[in-house]
């Protein structure tokens, strides 16, 4: 049980990274695996990473001292493997798609028409006479009575 589980933590993360350069929580985070020039990591930079990850947790997290310490923040197993780790955030993607967009809100304008030319500020028609007595109230301050 525990060999394959390990199996699958290796095919999780070599996979991940080697597709698409990250993991569902690094892409929660908005970071992703690259090679020092900005390019896509290879298959084999991923295999390699993946196998030197458990450095980190043999060295009892002392590795982790390049990401803090060093002048271009790389794990012990980003350096075996060639790899870096980069911020890919994209403003636009990261807006929550699946709710709904508000409606606009009207936007008021000045009176073009006047008070005889049935507009509101809003641009949209006032309602016609005898509109009031069925519960449809009109736009306080619009300059119409």
């Amino acid at each position: 049980m525990g060999l394959a589980f390990i199996g699958w933590q290796f095919l999780y993360f070599a996979y991940s990274w080697a597709a698409s350069g990250k993991t569902f929580g690094m892409a929660v985070f908005g970071i992703r695996v690259v090679r020092p020039d900005g390019t896509d990591a290879s298959w084999r930079q991923a295999l390699v990473r993946t196998l030197a990850l458990p450095l980190g947790f043999l060295l009892s997290g002392s590795d982790f001292l390049g990401i803090i310490l060093g002048d271009k923040r790389r794990a012990l197993y980003d350096v075996i493997a060639g790899t870096t780790v980069v911020y890919s955030w994209d403003a636009r993607a990261a807006r929550l798609r699946f709710l709904p967009a508000a409606d606009p809100l009207p936007i008021v304008l000045p009176c073009t028409v006047g008070p005889c030319g049935r507009r509101m500020r809003s641009g949209f028609a006032e309602p016609r006479h005898g509109a009031r007595s069925r519960g449809i109230p009109r736009l306080r301050g619009s300059g119409h009575q």
